[in-house]
């Protein structure tokens, strides 16, 4: 009968290390002494992990987005002088754009 190991921190690291190395659950599972499923498991964990991370900073990065809309949107209904800064910008950048469809 197979004896069990706890995983330590110290063995995720070394599975996290080995599976961005591109060795397969196997090959990792055989250098530490734990079962493939193990390597598995602990693999799936960390990409939970980049998951959630990644949502987060897309929420903060969408909420951020939304602000600043929502601001300039204000100034431009408001402010004449950033409304023609806005739009001189937007003629150059069109301008930049189509510069050789324009000659």
């Amino acid at each position: 009968m197979r004896q069990h190991r706890k995983v330590t921190e110290e063995m995720k690291v070394q599975i996290k290390k080995m599976k961005s190395g591109g060795s397969t659950d196997k090959a990792v599972a055989e250098e530490l002494g734990i079962s493939p499923s193990t390597v598995a498991y602990h693999s799936n964990e960390r990409t939970k992990e980049l998951t959630i991370q990644r949502a987060k900073r897309n929420t903060k990065a969408r909420d951020r987005s939304e602000y600043m809309k929502s601001y300039q949107s204000e100034r431009y209904k408001n402010d004449s002088e950033f409304r023609d800064k806005v739009k001189a910008a937007n003629r150059e950048n069109w301008r930049k754009k189509n510069r050789k469809t324009l000659k």
